[in-house]
């Protein structure tokens, strides 16, 4: 998140919480058509001006050692000779503790749009100093010194952000913004206080956001969902797609579900190498959030087959052999059968029968071969025996894309052959020959945690409620339901 620490950047109050140097320079409001919003700063020198003149923003609370860097947008109207700096001066109450050095350089006379107008400086809070603020300087040469008799400036879009180094500090200026730049679906922007009177920040859009998740296994996403009513419960499911939107699939244990305020929530099986369109659905709410849809690509080098209803389970396929999982073999999807079912009834006087056509089916039949080194795969081929063994239906990702199941495919696969004895020898390689149909998943309303609250207590075991809040500090309820470990 960005902020913006400077009230009226863009004095749409007028010239409130600014000031100019007495005498030397007079500080005026005028309507712009070229900036963020409706005015800019109009400074008009003195004749003669007789020194440097200045125009200088209200303070801004700053912490010892935090970088602090600020951009204005500045030109002449017609003063030739015109120099300007921009400083950061940093104080403690009304003291001045220190102020970044200058860099004098020619007004433009172009417009305020054009980049050659941004001006910044940057520098680091030095100890004693609580309070920075930015001050833009009008000289008559490139060591400052008198401005020009009767100059005018105009000054538009100061912004002074904070970071942890001047590259982070100096980072968040670009682009401008205040509290009421337009929000988009990735981005929202709103005032800390009164509008135009206060700091503004810029944050992510609330709604819905997907990531891949660090954790080892099968890869996972993340779906963190926010900006529904704080205070009241609403009915929602999120859904995704892998073929562009024709189709939609809900994602298992994020349908129809209540909640308030927001939730996070893990796909166990989103899809692998294909752009994976997620998107949010509010069935019942007062509050909508502006962004409803995120697209993700998981990469992977593997297939994964897994126990939907055991999402630990997941057992590792290779089509290019390394060793780490099981062989996808020659064999495998050489033949598809895609059903239709047809009911044909003959015409009385008629040699053409008529023909009622249903939908043609998910493929079926599908020849699937795997094999496995018995000496150095023995954990994985007692995973897969035991996926067999349990799982009613299973699901394959990461396919090769000219295999036509799709990208999440829910199958069973009826009787299962295996071959222990390859080339004539026992117990070297083991494989396994199965013939797959692609079918509807079971309930997405079932859901197995990754996490449960008994393992969760074990993790943080014997750590008291205030340790735990000390080494997770800020920590949320997302943040804690995305990832509840110990640091």
């Amino acid at each position: 998140m960005r902020t913006n620490l400077v009230s009226n950047p863009s004095f749409e109050l007028g010239t409130d919480g600014w000031s100019s140097n007495s005498g030397v320079a007079s500080l005026g409001r005028a309507s712009s058509t070229d900036g963020p919003g409706t005015g800019r700063a109009v400074i008009v020198g003195t004749t003669p001006a007789g020194s440097s003149a200045y125009v200088l923003a209200t303070d801004s609370s700053v912490t010892a050692g935090q970088w602090v860097a600020a951009a204005v947008r500045v030109r002449r109207s017609a003063s030739a000779g015109l120099y300007v700096s921009l400083t950061v001066q940093m104080r403690s109450g009304s003291t001045i503790v220190a102020t970044s050095p200058h860099d004098w350089a020619p007004a433009t006379s172009l417009p305020l749009t054009d980049p050659a107008s941004v001006k910044s400086a940057a520098f680091q809070v030095p100890a004693g100093a609580t309070s920075v603020r930015p001050i833009v300087w009008y000289g008559g040469s490139a060591v400052g010194g008198s401005a020009p008799d009767g100059f005018v400036s105009h000054l538009d879009a100061v912004i002074m952000a904070i970071g942890e180094s001047e590259a982070a500090a100096r980072a968040a200026l670009e682009p401008y913004f205040d509290g009421s730049t337009p929000s988009t679906p990735e981005l929202t922007y709103s005032w800390t206080g009164a509008p135009h009177a206060s700091a503004s920040t810029e944050g992510p859009t609330p709604g819905l956001r997907v990531e891949r998740l660090p954790d080892a296994g099968a890869p996972q996403a993340g779906i963190t969902v926010t900006g529904l009513a704080p205070s009241s419960e609403s009915v929602i499911s999120v859904q995704v797609s892998w073929d562009g939107g024709r189709s939609w699939h809900g994602v298992r244990g994020a349908e129809h579900v209540g909640v308030t305020g927001g939730d996070f929530f893990r796909d166990h099986v989103p899809p692998l190498n294909v752009p994976a369109r997620y998107r949010l659905v509010v069935h019942k709410g007062p509050v909508t959030p502006l962004r409803l849809e995120d697209t993700i690509t998981i990469e992977s080098d593997s297939v994964w087959i897994q126990d939907p209803l055991s999402p630990r389970g997941a057992v590792e396929v290779e089509c290019v052999r390394t060793g780490a999982g099981l062989m996808l073999m020659t064999g495998t999807a050489s033949r598809i059968v895609r059903r239709q079912v047809i009911d044909i009834t003959s015409i009385e006087g008629s040699r053409y029968p008529v023909a009622s056509v249903g939908i043609r089916q998910a493929p079926s039949g599908v020849p699937l071969t795997l094999r496995a080194v018995v000496a150095s795969q023995g954990a994985l081929i007692a995973s897969m025996r035991d996926l067999l063994d349990v799982a009613g239906q299973f699901v394959i990702r990461g396919l090769p894309l000219d295999i036509p199941l799709d990208p999440v495919a829910h199958v069973v696969a009826g009787d299962v052959e295996e071959v222990p004895v390859v080339g004539g020898l026992l117990g070297f390689r083991n494989d396994w020959e199965l013939s797959v149909t692609q079918v509807r998943p079971t309930s997405m309303r079932i859901v197995i945690p990754w996490w449960t609250y008994d393992q969760v207590r074990a993790l943080w075991s014997p750590r008291t409620y205030d340790q735990v809040e000390a080494a997770r500090p800020g920590t949320t309820y997302l943040d804690w339901s995305r990832d509840p470990e110990v640091p």
